[in-house]
């Protein structure tokens, strides 16, 4: 296990940005009741076998699924969950779910191993819709993705929609796209080289300009498409334009893992000159049979939050959460602290924010302490009030102080709290 601690590369979420993380989390778990999707939580320990068995079988390269997955200790069959579509189905294989539809939804951190055989930790929210064909949940699946952005006021995206083909018309575009790599591979830059091998279809992903001249010469998958697969596409053309999504027709939409038939998209924003993928998703019945032992129709679509949050902070969405009312305790004496406890109950009973410090014979730094957590409100406990069955309390606000009686405290600082309107 140290090997992994070593090798993992810091993605800590520090307290004065996880209220961020929080308030998106919030929007999602909204929005998906909404469209009456539960949540899923899938293990982030997970059997290698698993993905070997199903990531990135397009590729030449034997076994490239192993250049994605984090092995725990070199040694076990065991390695860190790197997506999340194929944990949703293995639950529901493994649990014997058989549902004629599930609706489900994830929120989680997800792992990949780098080129420098790092370890890298990103954040996931996806939403799945398992056992339907119609082309309604292909529909459907966009429009939930748009409202959560929508919810979230990330506007200006745009919506880029294709079509992957079917296990009868993609085997030829496969066969053209890789002779046509080939030709071009002294051309590609070193990171599309190494990933070329995992998925050839990452090479339309690469932002290194030279890379893509030469996969914009590349062929086009819409020209392999059959007549069943090509008339799907165009049907959702259609019914997105009726319900006025724009949106826009990708000829090298590049997909993250290569388990997706017919429907795929993604949410492209510009951000300082790049494109920054906020989600992408599309259908993948043969990986949900093949998980699911029996044959099933499934879509759906993963979004990044580091983007997410990125994209709002950078354009000034987020809103400072308002201040709490807060009181201070702060014991002018030691062993008092039964008497600390017992205000600080009172106040929580109360729903009362407290902040209890601990006793210090430096007055100084107390009072330097307490004016850094700018409570709205100090109790300070001494011994000789104690004896007259008092504390001081401090409004800081009106720069006031008194003594109270112990037994009117939770009422006082209600009528304090009461008053103050907090900014």
């Amino acid at each position: 296990m140290q090997r992994v601690i070593n090798n993992i590369v810091n993605n800590d979420i520090l307290p004065n940005d996880v209220w961020k993380w929080n308030y998106v989390e919030n929007i999602i778990r909204q929005t998906m009741e909404l469209y009456s999707f539960k949540e899923i939580r899938t293990s982030i320990i997970q059997s290698q076998e698993l993905f070997e068995s199903y990531l990135n079988y397009y590729s030449e390269e034997e076994n490239s699924s192993k250049r994605l997955l984090f092995n725990l200790n070199g040694v076990s069959n065991l390695s860190l969950r790197p997506e999340g579509t194929i944990t949703v189905l293995h639950s529901l294989m493994k649990n014997n779910i058989n549902e004629l539809q599930s609706r489900l939804f994830y929120i989680g951190p997800m792992f990949r191993k780098q080129n420098d055989n790092k370890l890298s930790q990103i954040h996931q929210f996806g939403a799945e819709i398992i056992g339907s064909d119609d082309l309604l949940t292909d529909s459907e699946i966009i429009l939930l993705a748009i409202k959560v952005f929508k919810s979230l006021e990330i506007f200006n995206y745009q919506l880029e929609i294709s079509s992957f083909g079917c296990s009868k018309c993609r085997i030829n575009y496969v066969k053209e796209l890789n002779k046509f790599i080939r030709s071009h591979q002294d051309e590609y830059c070193p990171e599309c080289h190494y990933n070329i091998k995992l998925n050839p279809f990452q090479v339309f992903q690469c932002e290194n300009s030279n890379c893509e001249n030469i996969s914009n010469l590349a062929p086009v998958i819409s020209d392999y498409l059959c007549k069943d697969c090509s008339s799907h596409l165009k049907k959702l053309q259609k019914m997105l334009s009726n319900l006025g999504i724009a949106f826009v027709i990708a000829p090298y939409l590049p997909t993250a893992f290569n388990y997706y038939n017919r429907t795929i998209f993604r949410f492209v924003i510009e951000e300082n000159g790049h494109k920054t993928i906020l989600a992408n998703g599309g259908r993948y019945d043969f990986l949900a049979s093949s998980v699911l032992k029996k044959k099933v129709h499934a879509i759906g679509f993963s979004a990044d939050f580091e983007s997410i949050i990125r994209v709002m902070e950078n354009r000034n969405i987020f809103m400072m959460p308002k201040n709490q009312f807060k009181v201070l305790i702060s014991p002018m004496a030691p062993n008092l602290d039964v008497f600390v406890l017992q205000i600080a109950q009172e106040m929580h009973e109360n729903n009362i924010h407290t902040i209890i410090l601990s006793f210090t014979k430096d007055f100084d730094y107390m009072t330097t302490i307490a004016d850094n957590y700018e409570a709205e409100v100090d109790i300070r406990i001494s011994d000789e009030l104690i004896r007259e069955g008092k504390l001081l309390v401090k409004n800081n606000l009106k720069n006031h102080q008194e003594p109270v009686q112990i037994a009117d405290i939770g009422n006082y600082i209600q009528t304090i709290k009461k008053s103050t309107i907090i900014q």
